[in-house]
């Protein structure tokens, strides 16, 4: 059962991260831009793009079930996993770092340009560094959320890509469930996002409320 259990733990482990890595090289640039930029375009675009989240998850189960099949052969691959998880967390990243860089008050980035520093420049050396918060806040949520997602993991997944929820999904037998096992398998699961919430509490705190409180 070790052998299994840890080639579905480097499984999870790989499909968050890579979740959370792509959701900030996409989320932080694009929730900057319309952040800053508002007019008519820009809050339709915020519109739709927050609406994707609201989408529920089990409406959408069978067309990835068959994109991923019958479409595009990624099924049992991590690829099928990170494709899914992104297009339900690339939007809340969006939301969440939107409602933060809002906070962020514009005269520093108009002293930044005039010092002679680019978009991009000003966004790396000004922006990133002081929207430490809601970066850590979407990282860990995306994390998280990726971490223990059971239903795709078990649609898209059979044995190569399988991650560690769907494998406890295979104590549970037709005549008896392995309670003990099932037990502490779970327990091991979930101590990674224990200590990562416990962490940085502070920061999840700060980063959900500063859109709100701007």
């Amino acid at each position: 059962m070790a052998g299994p259990f840890i080639a579905d733990l480097i499984n999870s482990t790989i499909v968050a991260t890579s979740t959370v890595l792509i959701c900030l090289a996409l989320g932080v640039p694009a929730a900057y831009r319309l952040a800053r930029t508002k007019n008519a375009f820009t809050r339709n675009l915020t519109a739709w793009i927050i609406s994707t989240r609201m989408a529920p998850v089990f409406a959408l189960s069978l067309s990835f079930f068959i994109l991923m099949t019958r479409i595009i052969p990624l099924y049992d691959t991590v690829f099928a996993l990170i494709t899914v998880y992104l297009t339900f967390n690339l939007s809340l990243s969006i939301w969440i770092l939107m409602g933060y860089f809002e906070g962020v008050p514009i005269e520093l980035e108009r002293a930044a340009m005039i010092d002679g520093a680019s978009g991009l420049q000003t966004l790396r050396k000004i922006i990133l560094p002081i929207s430490k918060p809601a970066i850590i806040t979407v990282s860990i949520v995306v994390f998280l959320f990726s971490w223990n997602e059971f239903l795709f993991a078990f649609l898209l997944t059979s044995t190569a890509a399988r991650t560690v929820p769907a494998f406890v999904a295979d104590f549970v037998g037709i005549v008896v469930i392995d309670w003990p096992a099932m037990t502490a398998i779970s327990t091991l699961f979930m101590l990674p996002a224990l200590i990562l919430l416990t962490v940085a509490q502070k920061y999840i705190v700060k980063g959900l409320t500063m859109g709100a409180l701007k």
